[in-house]
């Protein structure tokens, strides 16, 4: 039995606080300074070359005018909007291939569609697992898995396609890696002839929330 808990004070209110400081790194298709792109290779590598993720790519990129920060939030909410939610408690993340010929997935299939398509375009990014709270002060449920991208100046920051939203300080996370197998919160092996299995249970309590202003992406520099 595995048995974790904690209390975490989170300090995202405003997901758009920050300044991107590479004049270059806020048009697209990106091309990071070269101090920096080495350390973000394995960032940068597309798992597969799905022809409808290209064209997918390619529409958002012009609906945002070529702009990154545009483009970011734009996906995220047009993954949302377009695709069917659905809860996959069990197997590896889908392709992207498979996200878009089934029309639906899970928050992790979500979050590997999101970073492949801003692979596409140059745009460093990595899957995250953890928590996130839902609509309600205290409820149970699953983890949950979203995308970061790294934007010079801002570092590594979130975007979470199963709800169309930029990472705000709703969100805990535990793990983060180029792929989900990184980010898994336990691994590990069983030997015997018992069957294995594994419940979780998760419950989360807001204790205090503070109210930020929020700024439109549009305002960035």
């Amino acid at each position: 039995m595995i048995e974790v808990q904690m209390l975490v004070e989170t300090h995202r209110g405003n997901p758009f606080d920050f300044f991107v400081t590479d004049h270059q790194a806020l048009t697209l298709p990106l091309e990071y300074e070269p101090e920096i792109s080495g350390a973000l290779a394995h960032y940068l590598i597309l798992e597969g070359n799905d022809p409808h993720c290209a064209v997918f790519a390619q529409e958002i990129m012009l609906a945002a005018k070529h702009e990154t920060i545009p483009f970011l939030t734009m996906l995220a909410e047009a993954i949302y909007q377009r695709f069917e939610y659905m809860l996959r408690e069990e197997g590896d993340a889908w392709t992207s291939a498979e996200t878009m010929k089934q029309g639906k997935g899970s928050c992790r299939d979500f979050a590997i569609l999101f970073i492949d398509i801003c692979r596409s375009v140059g745009i460093a990014a990595r899957f995250v697992s953890g928590y996130c709270l839902g609509d309600d002060a205290a409820n149970s449920g699953d983890m949950h898995a979203w995308a970061e991208v790294y934007l010079p100046g801002a570092g590594w920051r979130g975007f979470d396609p199963s709800r169309g939203l930029s990472v705000n300080d709703d969100y805990v996370t535990v793990a983060a890696g180029q792929h989900p197998r990184d980010a898994a919160p336990t691994f590990g092996n069983f030997r015997g002839d018992a069957i294995s299995s594994m419940d979780a249970e998760i419950l989360i309590t807001l204790q205090e929330r503070k109210i930020n202003a929020i700024y439109h992406p549009a305002l960035q520099l």
